[in-house]
């Protein structure tokens, strides 16, 4: 009887039993797109006060480097623009912690987006009250599942806003502002 070759693309994906499967055949090149090939941590490295106003994060950030290793590529930011090393739906999570010593009502964070590289919407939006004990402080978060399908055009940006005379917390020693990235999966 006759071998014959039996093309790859032809074979069912139950057709070579995981067991089969050698330790050495399975490398990282071959799991790329799996969960977690992508995983970062960024952070506000200095403190910012905003007066009755919203504003992007536009500068003072930096790659988590305390007790932290990236995993996979890292995502690039430039004046406060985060842009992606790869496709994929992501998991994206942004927290603030703020002070003040006085009550000036109302601040805000949220997470914005573009997927035309030009103009940005708002995503995520998490909200807090100061209500002007002494050290007031206080924290929020927020969290997107962004499904980058163009990392040209698909890309965030961080903001902030407050009443009145408040302290977005920055250290470049842990984190207090932050936004961590994970590659959830491909598109």
């Amino acid at each position: 009887m006759a071998l014959s070759t039996i093309g790859t693309n032809s074979m069912a994906d139950s057709a070579v039993a995981t067991a089969k499967i050698a330790d050495s055949a399975v490398t990282a090149v071959k799991t790329s797109e799996l969960t977690g090939s992508v995983v970062g941590e960024w952070r506000l490295t200095t403190d910012l006060t905003v007066n009755n106003n919203s504003v992007f994060i536009t500068s003072n950030w930096e790659e988590a480097d305390t007790s932290y290793s990236r995993i996979g590529s890292a995502m690039t930011e430039s004046s406060g623009e985060f842009t992606f090393p790869s496709t994929g739906i992501y998991r994206v999570d942004y927290s603030v912690v703020t002070n003040t010593n006085s009550n000036v009502g109302d601040c805000e964070c949220w997470i914005a987006y573009t997927s035309d590289n030009s103009s940005y919407n708002t995503y995520s939006i998490s909200g807090f009250n100061h209500d002007g004990e002494s050290t007031d402080r206080a924290n929020a978060h927020c969290r997107v599942i962004f499904d980058v399908t163009n990392t040209t055009t698909h890309k965030l940006k961080f903001a902030v806003r407050s009443a009145a005379g408040v302290t977005f917390k920055g250290s470049s020693s842990y984190n207090r502002t932050y936004a961590t990235f994970m590659k959830l999966g491909a598109t």
